[in-house]
């Protein structure tokens, strides 16, 4: 891999990180790593282990796409729904209604 991906990646763990107002301690902290090695990773200079990469995915509730790539699941989604007809928008559109209706009955309950 090259340093740009390490680098951007990195940058988006600690935005990640932050949103989630977490300190690089606690994340040490809760994935069982050092201190120095999510600062090395926040700054670009340290290569992640697969393992440690799925942790940072779960712990930081985000997707490998996002930390690779920077597209999060709505922008992912936005861009496979607008290659769609719009019928079959408008087929989606009443599932998810439907969805919604059966999530808000069963909150009634």
């Amino acid at each position: 891999m090259n340093k740009k991906l390490f680098e951007d990646i990195g940058k988006r763990v600690k935005k990640r990180r932050i949103e989630l107002g977490y300190t690089q301690e606690y994340l040490a902290e809760k994935m069982d790593v050092s201190i120095q090695m999510i600062s090395g990773t926040e700054s670009g200079k340290k290569a992640l282990k697969l393992e440690n990469f799925i942790k940072f995915c779960e712990i930081l509730e985000t997707t490998p796409d996002y930390l690779i790539k920077g597209r999060d699941p709505a922008s992912i989604l936005i861009e496979e729904m607008e290659q769609l007809t719009d019928t079959q928008i408008e087929r989606i559109n009443a599932v998810i209604k439907q969805c919604i209706e059966m999530c808000k009955e069963q909150n009634e309950q």
